[in-house]
């Protein structure tokens, strides 16, 4: 428990006040009876003293500059309070004189000042500690607000880290599964060149018809031998098959056409399109 500086001043005025009394120089208090009473309470308040200074001095880990200083007038006032608990004539002629009572008022004033130098020093070293240690619970707190940060910023990096995955995951999906000109492309050069392929087979297949239709007009009229007249009927079969092959070509042609036209409007409609909105399918 920290010492309470009035209780070491407490026990110095008690000194003090046998200091008081005994400089009086009264014949009647420098009686035997009262000198050894007088050395008693001075060794009580003594024993007081020295444990409150030695709490006080508990408080500083530290060397005192006082402390040989206070040892010394301690010990003074110590000699002092046993001579008069075993009183001689030197000392009852030194109380009558009002001696021995200056002297010991004396060693009360050293007394007072080093142990209140010893209390200074004490107040200022915890008072240095106090700072030191508020300091040092600043750098505590300081340190402690750095690993916050530095938590708070991992958290925040791994965060970011799997939004940013999550963010790559879906961009890779609508940039992969965005609208795009190429398949339709693929599909229009696809039909263009279908449609060119049976432009030329129907000018192939027209040009056969033509010579089948020259062996039909060479064959002469009247009567047909059997010979001639299957002959007829082959080429007729001919002529037939090579029109329907034209007409089914036609239509494949007029078919593809239209999606032709289909696809050019779709790669229009996308080549309009900014970025963004062909990603997100706008």
């Amino acid at each position: 428990m920290a010492s309470d500086p009035q209780e070491s001043f407490r026990s110095i005025h008690g000194i003090r006040d046998m200091a008081l009394m005994l400089s009086l120089g009264n014949a009647y208090l420098c009686d035997a009876v009262f000198l050894k009473k007088f050395g008693l309470t001075i060794d009580t308040h003594l024993k007081e003293l020295k444990s409150n200074i030695s709490s006080l001095k508990k408080q500083y880990p530290g060397k005192f500059v006082k402390e040989v200083e206070v040892d010394e007038v301690l010990e003074g006032i110590q000699i002092t309070a046993q001579r008069l608990q075993e009183p001689d004539t030197h000392i009852t002629k030194k109380c009558g004189a009002g001696e021995l009572g200056i002297e010991l008022e004396t060693n009360v004033d050293a007394l007072v000042d080093t142990v209140e130098a010893l209390r200074m020093q004490v107040e200022g070293e915890l008072e240095g500690y106090s700072k030191t240690e508020a300091i040092l619970a600043q750098v505590g707190r300081v340190k402690s607000l750095g690993r916050l940060i530095v938590v708070l910023f991992t958290l925040a990096f791994k965060v970011m880290g799997v939004l940013v995955l999550v963010g790559a995951m879906v961009f890779s999906y609508l940039y992969f599964t965005m609208d795009s000109e190429k398949a339709f492309l693929k599909e229009l050069n696809q039909s263009k060149s279908y449609v060119e392929a049976q432009i030329k087979l129907i000018a192939r297949l027209e040009a056969e018809r033509t010579q089948v239709s020259e062996k039909l007009d060479s064959v002469p009229e009247g009567e047909l031998s059997r010979e001639q007249k299957v002959e007829v009927i082959n080429l007729n079969m001919q002529v037939h098959k090579l029109d329907e092959r034209v007409h089914s070509a036609e239509v494949q042609i007029d078919v593809h056409k239209k999606k032709i036209k289909e696809m050019e409007k779709n790669v229009a409609e996308i080549r309009a399109k900014t970025f963004l909105q062909r990603l997100l399918r706008r």
